[in-house]
This record gives C-alpha cells, structure tokens and sequence, in this order.
C-alpha cells in the first residue's frame, strides 16, 4: 500500500491509499479520483518528504548513551570506594529484567 498526498488544480490537499504505484496511475488515467471538497478531476501528487525506513530504532543512540553513562558512574564509584581503602569485588553480570 502507498499514501499519497494529492492536491487538486484549486490547490486542495488530501490523502489517499493506493494498491500501488501502478494502481494510482490508471486510476488517473481513467479520472476516477476526484477532489472531495471541489468534485475537480485534475489531481496529481503533491510534494512530500519521503519515509525513510532505518533498521536501527529510533531510541537506540539514547540507550547506548545511558548505559555507557551509568557504566562511567559506577567505574567514578568504585574509585572513590578503591581511594577511601574499602576493597570491591566485581560481582557476576545479571541481565535487566524483561516484561512482557
């Protein structure tokens, strides 16, 4: 399925769903799409920013950013344990709990 936003020749803009790009030509051709505030059957694509698909999520970056943080503020909290002469000890890695 493919949105376009199509504008009419009095400059109204709307939205609309097509098969394919192949759809929404012969639908064209054949003026079957008409304009539904003026009833104008000269439509033809307005201008519109892409969607890009990325295979990295967007809140990616962020989390790598906060558990790159939080790591620093433990390695800052363990020195200061280390400088004040209390021993630490690494405990064994846990996994985050996860919800379903």
């Amino acid at each position: 399925m493919i949105n376009y936003t199509l504008k009419c020749d009095k400059n109204h803009r709307f939205d609309s769903w097509f098969k394919s790009a192949e759809a929404f030509d012969m639908l064209i051709k054949k003026s079957l799409i008409v304009c539904s505030e003026c009833g104008s059957t000269n439509i033809t694509k307005a201008i519109m920013a892409p969607s890009v698909s990325t295979s990295r999520k967007k809140d990616e970056p962020r989390k790598e950013i906060q558990t790159k943080s939080k790591i620093k503020n433990d390695i800052l909290e363990l020195k200061k344990l280390i400088d004040d002469g209390i021993p630490v000890m690494p405990l064994p890695f846990l996994p985050a709990k996860k919800t379903n």
